[in-house]
């Protein structure tokens, strides 16, 4: 049976979502086109540890709103199965020993079936401290919003103003993509562009142990995020260090080619 009240406030509810995020986004780049005419004065006269203290906020209220409106389709009934209980049933299996267990997809009986994501190792400790499908989404909307602070840091790196850093780190909270990820269900895929930014901004700073975790983050997230990141390899090769971009490249061509061979012999055993 269809489910009018369900349906009228999901629409009414994504309406709103949309419309905020339109007004916001026009009058962020109105604002950031007049910084550009204005010149650099602007950006300079902004602290940068007041822009820190600015995008945490903004940070802090993109978690507790995407949180909140995951939290409450899920309450309403409007997460699924696809990907969320069977994600949320996998990492339960895992803290109990059953190492990425599902029976969802009978008669498939493992993650590994799908996909390689060794992130569920990481994320299976967290879950632990309240298991219930609602801290995915948490860990989901935390994850996702902190990507805006390796945005602002490299934005600053290159352009060394500080509030068309904040703005550009801004419009990213304010990407659509970004919170059509974060609102259905649960993906370890989605992750990983956060990951990816905080390895590049270590990466141009010279931290190369610092970004070599992190291009690791993002590669356990999901086995097709190797091919990426396996082109950042080239590029640290070329301009920055051999050494790093051979252990980058190397560990991809490890990871990438992990899926098939655990795939496959589950594959034969159905």
């Amino acid at each position: 049976m269809i489910d009018i009240n369900k349906i009228i406030y999901t629409f009414l509810f994504h309406l709103t979502t949309y419309l905020i995020v339109l007004v916001l986004g026009y009058g962020l780049m109105v604002l950031l086109f007049s910084l550009v005419k204005k010149g650099d004065k602007y950006g300079q006269h902004l602290d940068f540890k007041k822009a820190i203290y600015l995008i945490a906020s903004a940070i802090i209220i993109y978690i507790i709103f995407f949180t909140s409106f995951s939290w409450t389709q899920h309450d309403l009934f409007i997460t699924n199965i696809y990907d969320l209980a069977n994600m949320e049933q996998a990492i339960w299996n895992t803290l109990r020993g059953d190492i990425l267990r599902m029976t969802t997809y009978y008669p498939v009986e493992t993650r590994l079936f799908f996909h390689a994501e060794p992130i569920f190792f990481l994320l299976a400790p967290l879950y632990a401290l309240w298991q219930h499908p609602k801290m995915l989404l948490l860990l989901q909307s935390i994850i996702l919003g902190l990507g805006a602070l390796p945005v602002f840091l490299i934005a600053y790196e290159k352009l060394k103003n500080t509030l068309a850093s904040l703005m550009i780190s801004l419009s990213y909270l304010l990407l659509p993509a970004l919170y059509q990820g974060n609102i259905f269900d649960f993906h370890p895929l989605v992750l990983a562009p956060t990951f990816i930014l905080f390895a590049f901004y270590f990466l141009i700073k010279n931290k190369n142990g610092v970004s070599f975790i992190f291009f690791l983050l993002a590669m356990m997230c999901r086995e097709e995020i190797a091919f990426m990141v396996f082109f950042f390899g080239l590029y640290i090769f070329f301009f920055h260090k051999k050494k790093m971009g051979s252990a980058v490249g190397l560990y991809r061509s490890q990871l990438g080619t992990a899926g098939p061979h655990v795939h496959y012999p589950r594959l034969q055993s159905h």
